[in-house]
């Protein structure tokens, strides 16, 4: 039994220079894939920083255009509120005006159509 065990250990090993230079192999790729992985990773957080400052100045230009839309718009419909009030009274006053002259006129009429019995 010992016998097998040193043969298939003795069969299964590898020269160490073999294994040396494997492990210097594979662990230049891992470094050059490292490598790539971190300027891929750095190209891409430059890409997404670049992009949500865009987005916010965007946001920042849409929300400011918005904000002075809006302020436009209840300018304008302050403004026409206020011209309707003015007419409104305008023309409530003119009828209360007329409401008043009828009234006169017409308790003038009576008191004429009293006095002419």
């Amino acid at each position: 039994m010992t016998k097998e065990r040193d043969l298939a250990a003795t069969e299964s090993l590898v020269p160490s220079a073999v294994r040396t230079e494997e492990l210097a192999r594979i662990s230049k790729d891992l470094a050059e894939a490292n490598t790539l992985t971190s300027n891929d990773l750095a190209e891409a957080n430059l890409l997404l920083a670049t992009t949500t400052r865009a987005s916010a100045e965007l946001l920042a230009k849409t929300t400011q255009a918005s904000a002075e839309l809006l302020a436009k718009i209840t300018q304008e419909s302050a403004d026409q509120i206020r011209e309707s009030n003015e007419v409104s009274t305008k023309m409530i006053n003119r009828l209360t005006i007329i409401l008043v002259v009828v009234g006169l006129v017409q308790i003038a009429v009576t008191a004429i159509a009293v006095f002419a019995r």
